[in-house]
């Protein structure tokens, strides 16, 4: 099953979840997962700067609906 995830392995050996196209008109996010946490950075600005990438906490210890299949 695809659910449009993909994975992007970074220069300097980061992981990163980045979620599927939801709104053409919406930058994407990418997410990586930081202890029992997750961060993410707008795909553009990782796309762009890589591991200076400016990466935002996530409130929750599950991914958004946006993430996970059905």
């Amino acid at each position: 099953m695809n659910n449009g995830i993909t994975i992007l392995t970074t220069f300097d050996g980061q992981m990163l979840m980045v979620e599927p196209v939801i709104n053409p008109a919406l930058d994407r996010r990418a997410f990586r997962r930081v202890g029992n946490a997750y961060e993410w950075a707008h795909l553009s600005d990782v796309e762009a700067n890589g591991a200076r990438a400016r990466f935002y906490g996530w409130a929750s210890k599950e991914l958004p609906e946006s993430m996970t299949c059905a």
